[in-house]
């Protein structure tokens, strides 16, 4: 191979990390300019937010915690950053981006979820879509190392990052089709089938790297004074151990005097066709008719009251 190849085979090189990094800045321009849909509230929350509740968790959390309402009834801004299928990996994540930019919740409300927030079911993966843009913010790199060890290196690669969502990025900076108020996702519908009642088993395995992020949140939270409250809200199924995610938290969180609020089988939730649209999920006015029922409930536990 001569010279001349060897220059033009560099140039090529040269050109498609060119290529590849100005990608990289249209998307993240795109990103700063969404209008709505995920891509506005993915960069809202790493890069914008300083809203003074922050609401964390899985799809429960995204779908149940009414933000207007909990800004009208506190009189302080709040924010939903629950993401449907992603648990304490991406919550701890998130928070961490949070903080990094020098800003501070006062209060964090975790609905926990145990399949997503501890129990081993093979699913870290899907914080990294979600984490992928922010891949170079302090912290992020043994995030991504423990969800998987060989990915940091590709990320360093534009296209690599955005492969799976830069279809959603140009969507959302055009014309957002979802539904989403300050985070919140609002569901339509009531249930009109009929659906089996299942028990979470206690004896399944825990993933430890959930649990390592559920400490290092929770320590986040204390560390920062974000007053921090863990949650279970309604299901539509009345369950027998009411005290299980209890029990997990305690144990797998090692602290003992965390506050954790149980609406498990809450009377007036449990079994109302109304308010849900499948077993796990309220709809809109069930989301209501809970949010205002947890406002209640952290103002008799003083976690509403104003901050120095």
């Amino acid at each position: 191979m001569n010279k001349r190849q060897i220059l033009f085979i560099i140039s090529i090189l040269v050109g498609i990390l060119l290529l590849d990094t100005a990608f990289g800045l249209g998307m993240d321009y795109l990103s700063s300019k969404a209008k709505g849909g995920d891509t506005f509230n993915n960069h809202y929350i790493n890069k914008c937010l300083n809203d003074s509740i922050v609401v964390f968790g899985s799809s429960r959390a995204n779908h149940h915690y009414d933000t207007s309402i909990l800004e009208e009834e506190l009189g302080i801004t709040a924010y939903n950053a629950g993401i449907d299928g992603n648990g304490i990996i991406l919550a701890y994540a998130f928070l961490n981006n949070i903080l990094a930019r020098g800003e501070r919740p006062r209060i964090v409300i975790y609905d926990l979820l145990p399949d997503f927030d501890l129990y081993d079911n093979a699913d870290r993966q899907a914080a990294l879509n979600k984490i992928r843009p922010y891949y170079n913010a302090s912290g992020m790199k043994e995030i991504i190392d423990d969800i998987d060890d060989k990915e940091y290196f590709k990320l360093h690669l534009a296209s690599y990052r955005y492969n799976s969502i830069f279809i959603q990025i140009i969507s959302d900076a055009i014309s957002p089709r979802q539904t989403v108020v300050k985070g919140y996702k609002p569901l339509d519908g009531s249930i009109t089938d009929t659906f089996i009642s299942n028990e979470d088993d206690a004896s399944r395995p825990v993933d430890p790297v959930k649990v390592k992020y559920l400490r290092r949140f929770i320590g986040l939270c204390e560390k920062e004074n974000i007053k921090c409250v863990f949650v279970t809200s309604p299901y539509y199924h009345k369950v027998k151990d009411t005290q299980l995610y209890r029990r997990l938290l305690k144990e797998h969180s090692s602290k003992q005097d965390l506050l954790y609020l149980n609406f498990i089988n809450d009377s007036s939730f449990t079994g109302q066709d109304s308010l849900f649209v499948d077993p796990s999920h309220m709809n809109r006015l069930g989301a209501g008719k809970f949010t205002r029922l947890l406002i209640d409930s952290l103002k008799a536990k003083n976690m509403a009251a104003p901050m120095d």
